[in-house]
């Protein structure tokens, strides 16, 4: 019925898994890794995984946020990936929160999970 909303179950825990993703906007090749936190520890294995899914002969500019951890002095840079930081609040610039949003409404909101183990499960299906 017009303005009614559909009733959906609601997660109330703590706990979060974190994408990380990359998409390269001119064919949407996209990758992502799931963790259950964010800093400079997991955003290096994360380039590190993006640097060696390039080819040989390819450069990657990597777009990212005003993150602590993508601009910190522990982050490792492959040789082969410059990191590019976007202006603050301007998330339409950056082609990865296309991809979060369709994940969000297709796939992670309204469901309920009995623990981190099948959020992760979920996610690698997703």
């Amino acid at each position: 019925m017009q303005g009614e909303h559909p009733q959906v179950f609601r997660q109330n825990g703590f706990k979060s898994a974190y994408f990380l993703g990359a998409v390269k906007p001119e064919n949407e090749d996209k990758f992502s890794l799931i963790f259950d936190g964010l800093d400079t520890k997991v955003m290096n294995p994360f380039l590190e995984e993006a640097s060696q899914r390039a080819k040989s002969n390819v450069h990657i500019i990597m777009f990212v946020d005003g993150a602590g951890w993508h601009s910190s002095e522990e982050l490792v840079v492959p040789k082969n990936m410059t990191i590019y930081q976007l202006p603050p609040y301007s998330p339409e610039l950056n082609p990865i929160e296309r991809l979060w949003d369709y994940l969000k409404e297709n796939y992670l909101s309204g469901r309920v999970f009995a623990n981190m183990e099948e959020i992760f499960d979920y996610g690698v299906r997703a």
